[in-house]
């Protein structure tokens, strides 16, 4: 760096001339570009930071439109747990036992039933009797459920099934972040489900109870769901994506209790089942996707 007034050469960080005495003054632009570049950093990070993108990241969900209506899948990371109920659960059925070890890959899950609304913008009709667009619907059977799937994989372009009955009882669980509890969510029914106890005989709307471990509404209670597999009896055998028995004189599983029915049905491990007709107004379903 040289003097502005005798022009010598000296130390870049001096503040006076050694040889004239004159105070070197310094430049503002350095530091000021550096503090500029830093902002800029900073402005960059917080935009991704709060994209919808880098938000459905972070909370591993999708959000799906389809008209009016938009629906979130939750993904559910894989693993390993222990499906139906212990010998010692004295509230449980023998249809619910011998818990067996099961392995799952990670898949999507609806955040809530399948409502009315959407219902209407894939089918063209609501075939429900407890009428409101956030309503979940019902009054379908495990065909119409198949066929809407089919429809919405068309619309979508992303391959839409029903849950198998190891995945849905896996999420109602909440998946690998799992409390352990009765219901999907809590212990105390009135947190989480709309069941005979607390739903003056009527179905709800979605989303009005806690969710649980996974964000995942309605687990248990409000209206019945149906899942993929043909119902029977478990085994003790460990499974890997088990899809259930090829066949079945029962039907289709139905899982998590419903608003006609006491707490006890809302139990995670409770099952039972429903004819491939069937449709009753207490009966819906929750949609799966397989992770791309």
């Amino acid at each position: 760096m040289y003097c502005p007034k005798c022009k010598r050469l000296i130390e870049d960080n001096s503040i006076y001339c050694e040889y004239c005495g004159q105070k070197i003054k310094k430049s503002k632009w350095p530091l000021i570009g550096a503090l500029i570049g830093a902002a800029i950093i900073i402005l960059i990070v917080l935009i991704v930071s709060i994209s919808p993108e880098s938000r459905a990241k972070d909370d591993h969900s999708r959000v799906f439109s389809i008209g009016d209506a938009s629906f979130t899948m939750k993904k559910v990371e894989g693993g390993s747990f222990i499906m139906g109920a212990n010998e010692f659960d004295y509230e449980s059925k023998a249809w619910e036992k011998p818990a067996h070890r099961v392995s799952l890959d990670s898949y999507y899950i609806g955040e809530t039933e399948v409502t009315q609304e959407l219902w209407k913008q894939v089918m063209g009709y609501n075939p429900s009797q407890h009428i409101g667009n956030n309503y979940p619907v019902e009054c379908v059977s495990w065909n119409d459920c198949v066929e809407f799937c089919q429809r919405l994989s068309q619309k979508t372009g992303c391959r839409f099934r029903l849950p198998t009955e190891a995945e849905w009882e896996y999420a109602a669980r909440g998946g690998n972040l799992s409390k352990g509890y009765k219901f999907s969510g809590s212990n105390l029914i009135e947190d989480v489900a709309w069941s005979l106890e607390v739903s003056d005989s009527i179905s709800h709307p979605v989303k009005q109870k806690q969710p649980n471990e996974l964000g995942l509404y309605d687990m248990t209670g409000n209206a019945w769901e149906i899942c993929s597999d043909l119902y029977a009896r478990y085994t003790e055998e460990s499974e890997y994506n088990p899809q259930g028995p090829s066949t079945s004189e029962k039907g289709r599983v139905r899982r998590g209790g419903g608003w006609l029915n006491r707490a006890n049905y809302s139990r995670i491990t409770y099952r039972y089942y429903t004819p491939h007709g069937q449709r009753n107004d207490f009966l819906g379903f929750r949609l799966a996707m397989d992770c791309e």
